[in-house]
């Protein structure tokens, strides 16, 4: 399985790294996973939010990133823009798979931001957290950007960064198995699409 990841912003960039260095210290998963160094996708969580500016956006980020070989695409995608200003992400896959036939595009949506999945590594943060999101509305409609990183770090973590948070947290089987397990549970409404990778990694430990 080889996949080119694109990606939203610093955290999911910087949580693929901590994959990435997992697996280069797995034998068994180097022969099975392989992820391209990630690229992130400029703007993508900054207005203006529309179908076509998303689009523009992911478009101009897989032009010279890919080439027209078959490959599996990645996009790893916060899914609170989605959501709170109604983008229609079957158009843009569709779009996408006309653009670049020979690409495979699978979305591995978080939801609702990086912080959410972020969260599920600890099981012991899940509720509290949980309990702020419902109190803001959170789940119909997301918070954005600064404001949901302010009450996550707050909140949760307070030497949490989107640029390294190495400091508070090591990536490893028993981490994964946590944020697989709750996300697996009815007991929090936070998800993400990637998710699946970390079952398949977690599967070769």
């Amino acid at each position: 399985m080889e996949i080119y990841f694109f990606t939203e912003g610093d955290s999911e960039y910087n949580y693929l790294q901590e994959v990435r260095k997992v697996i280069r210290n797995n034998r068994s998963l180097r022969s099975k996973v392989k992820f391209t160094n990630p690229t992130k996708v400029n703007g993508l969580g900054k207005g203006p939010y529309s179908n076509t500016s998303i689009y523009k956006k992911i478009h101009g980020s897989l032009e010279g990133n890919i080439d027209g070989s078959s490959s599996n695409v990645g996009l790893w995608i916060d899914n609170d823009i989605f959501v709170k200003y109604r983008i229609n992400i079957k158009a843009i896959d569709e779009k996408l798979h006309k653009d670049f036939p020979n690409n495979k595009f699978t979305f591995y949506l978080n939801s609702m931001n990086f912080e959410d999945f972020f969260v599920l590594h600890f099981p012991e943060k899940v509720i509290l957290w949980q309990e702020i999101c419902e109190s803001r509305n959170h789940f119909e409609n997301p918070l954005i950007g600064e404001d949901h990183f302010k009450l996550f770090k707050s909140n949760i973590f307070e030497d949490y960064s989107k640029r390294d948070f190495t400091k508070s947290f090591k990536l490893n089987k028993t981490s994964m198995t946590n944020a697989i397990n709750q996300a697996n549970s009815n007991d929090n409404g936070f998800d993400s699409g990637f998710i699946s990778i970390l079952e398949k990694i977690v599967a070769e430990i």
